[in-house]
């Protein structure tokens, strides 16, 4: 008998719903704020860094408070904007709601904080997310395997039981730490292929009848490996 699909793990930004516009016009407003120098090359270099990474630059260009204050400021002024509505990536929420109609576990696995992941849940529409990890959550982010190992700890699943859902590279290396296979979907930067990562053009071309056949594949895959067959 085939591992049922038990859960599905999703990334948030760039891969549930489009948020990196929202981020670079909050970057923006908040060193307005400070009245630092923050350019529109700088908000797409920060793109995919960590919440420390960019809020220790904008210290240094002279923004008052510790990284903490800068990041929880950022972090505020995006759920601020994402509460106004979010924007779906194709396919996401149509595949988020399959899966909670189905009874298939969800989780919200994201380095956002999690005022943003709480706002994003709130825009959805019924039950949403059994469990969130947020980049508060955990020391190391992705691509550390820390935040999805937690997601399925919280979920008592295992990971031959789930799929994650990703866009970057960092995130499948995150997901994939972990055990997980994974689906990506590119969105502001290329994806390399690997052994358990499936890449395609849009959650649109994703149901739970191509995630649970990934699974199987994945455990005929450790089947085989072990001599079971």
């Amino acid at each position: 008998m085939r591992t049922p699909l038990k859960a599905l793990l999703f990334d948030l930004d760039g891969t549930l719903a489009d948020t990196e516009p929202t981020w670079l016009a909050a970057k923006a407003a908040v060193a307005r704020r400070h009245g630092i120098d923050w350019s529109e090359a700088d908000g797409i270099a920060s793109i995919g860094q960590a919440t420390e990474v960019y809020s220790a630059e904008f210290v240094r260009r002279g923004a008052t408070g510790t990284v903490r204050d800068i990041g929880d400021e950022i972090s505020a002024e995006v759920a601020h904007r994402l509460s106004q509505g979010v924007s779906w990536r194709p396919g996401a929420l149509e595949l988020l709601l399959a899966a909670t109609a189905e009874g298939v576990a969800t989780a919200l696995v994201t380095m956002s904080y999690r005022g943003i992941a709480e706002t994003v849940r709130a825009q959805v529409p019924g039950r949403a997310f059994d469990v969130i990890v947020a980049g508060d959550d955990v020391s190391r982010s992705k691509p550390h395997p820390d935040p999805y190992l937690m997601a399925l700890a919280a979920l008592g699943v295992s990971p031959g039981e789930a799929v994650a859902i990703e866009d970057t590279q960092s995130g499948a290396s995150s997901a994939e730490g972990a055990g997980l296979r994974t689906v990506v979907v590119p969105s502001h930067s290329p994806v390399v292929a690997a052994p358990r990562r499936w890449i395609t053009d849009s959650l649109s071309l994703v149901d739970l009848p191509i995630l649970r056949a990934l699974l199987s594949q994945e455990q005929e895959l450790a089947e085989v490996t072990r001599g079971t067959r």
